[in-house]
């Protein structure tokens, strides 16, 4: 799958870009017209000290509630101490991540305004953007950039070679930059770590005295990655002998790369948020999986979950402030065709959410949210999609955006639960699937918790 970040953890993955959404208001955000200057050719990172090993996991995990029915009251209206400003620009745009100050966006219309599949930093104050990501550093060898995220002074992102990574094993490369939040220039690239290289020549990599002499990790598809701070989290099932789930952690500053995860498994996914990574891990023999949280500093492992016979997590979980939220397609995955959202608060108490709610994100006390469901109007069944939010703390949610992907364009909220202070973003693609007569832009809202 190369049009985004794709995994298999024993289903199908949701599909995100069918979501719908609002129609167009406001005008063009700005642009920055200076020369941008991406990253070109990968910086040679000093060799480090071997990573420590991985902690032991514990034995019985504590195994997740799921309450058979909502105790969350959806009211009409926005609540209060949540302000939304609008950016539209130009063309068709995909989001990648954002900060609470940074947003990075991918450009990939058929008819592109800008060169297709290139990702630009946007100024979510003033809407100004700058080219970050081009021309891939492997492009002469066909590598594609797939995927990108963000912190407030670093971008990460993954490079993959010819094939199909969901059915063989394909070269990749996991590169990170530094960037000035206020200019938006990106700096020169540093080589993180590669998989599956066929040339063994490679530059050297952050993790290469931690593996063998060329610094290449033999891995079954593409990394995931995200970041907590300046540290990048990210994960790899590595083949060999034994296979083995590894989720590995570099400060970047310092270029002080550990292992902190190591597991039997196969793991599913990996994001992190306020210091700590937030893993998913599948036995091989079918048995429950697992939802792990881990401190990505002292490799201690905060909280293990069993997440239930049957259940797989849809897209990722998010971890905040002692709360948890995740989505699972249940044991009748694929006939039930969309997951079901659920929570824990700070008392451990837990809490269904909505049938169709996935990509949770929790800001302060509150949990947005993407629904996805199905409707009929005037004897035509309609692809729904709402961006909802709840407060936790009073159980009570809002619907923020709402559509259908045949007429008003497709709303997407945050995908890999961004780890904000105070800021949700959502956007509309009204280039793609809109009726006739809607404007070519990309609605970009900006919601903000005070």
């Amino acid at each position: 799958m190369r049009g985004g970040r794709a995994w298999r953890a024993g289903g199908l993955a949701l599909a995100v870009g069918l979501l719908v959404g609002l129609v167009a208001c406001g005008g063009p955000a700005p642009e920055v017209t200076g020369s941008p200057s991406p990253p070109t050719a990968p910086a040679t990172a000093s060799p480090t000290s071997p990573a420590p090993s991985s902690p032991a996991p514990l034995s019985s995990p504590a195994a997740l509630d799921y309450p058979s029915h909502s105790d969350i009251e959806m009211v009409a209206g926005r609540p209060d101490g949540l302000s939304v400003r609008r950016l539209v620009l130009p063309g068709s745009w995909k989001m990648r991540d954002y900060t609470d100050k940074v947003c990075a966006m991918e450009f990939y219309a058929n008819k592109p305004i800008y060169p297709p599949r290139t990702t630009y930093l946007v100024d979510l104050a003033t809407g100004r953007r700058r080219l970050a990501l081009g021309r891939p550093v492997n492009a002469a060898a066909h590598f594609q950039i797939l995927g990108a995220k963000i912190s407030d002074h670093w971008i990460a992102w993954e490079e993959v070679g010819p094939g199909d990574d969901l059915v063989v094993s394909v070269p990749w490369a996991l590169y990170a930059a530094r960037y000035d939040p206020r200019t938006l220039m990106v700096g020169r690239a540093v080589l993180v770590d590669s998989g599956n290289t066929r040339d063994r020549r490679q530059s050297t990599t952050l993790i290469s005295s931690s593996e063998d002499s060329s610094g290449v990790t033999r891995t079954k598809g593409r990394p995931l990655f995200d970041f907590s701070g300046d540290t990048l989290c990210w994960m790899g099932n590595v083949t060999g002998a034994k296979s083995v789930g590894r989720v590995r952690a570099v400060d970047l500053g310092v270029h002080r790369p550990r292992l902190i995860y190591k597991t039997a498994n196969t793991l599913g996914t990996v994001n992190a948020s306020d210091g700590r990574a937030i893993v998913t891990e599948y036995p091989s023999d079918g048995s429950a999986g697992s939802l792990s949280v881990v401190d990505v500093r002292t490799r201690e492992l905060v909280e293990r979950f069993g997440l239930g016979e049957g259940y797989r997590v849809a897209h990722f979980p998010s971890v905040r402030n002692g709360m948890l939220a995740w989505a699972v397609f249940s044991a009748d995955y694929p006939d039930a065709m969309y997951p079901d959202l659920y929570s824990r608060d700070q008392q451990d108490r837990f809490h269904y959410i909505v049938h169709g709610g996935h990509d949770p994100c929790l800001i302060g006390g509150w949990l947005f949210f993407v629904r996805s469901f199905a409707d009929s109007h005037n004897g035509m069944r309609r692809w729904m999609a709402e961006v909802d939010v709840v407060d936790c703390a009073a159980n009570v949610g809002y619907t923020l955006a709402k559509g259908y992907a045949e007429g008003t364009g497709n709303w997407v909220g945050g995908f890999g639960a961004p780890a904000t202070a105070h800021t949700f973003v959502a956007y509309n693609d009204m280039a793609l699937g809109g009726m006739p007569g809607l404007k070519k832009v990309t609605l970009l809202d900006v919601y903000r918790v005070r």
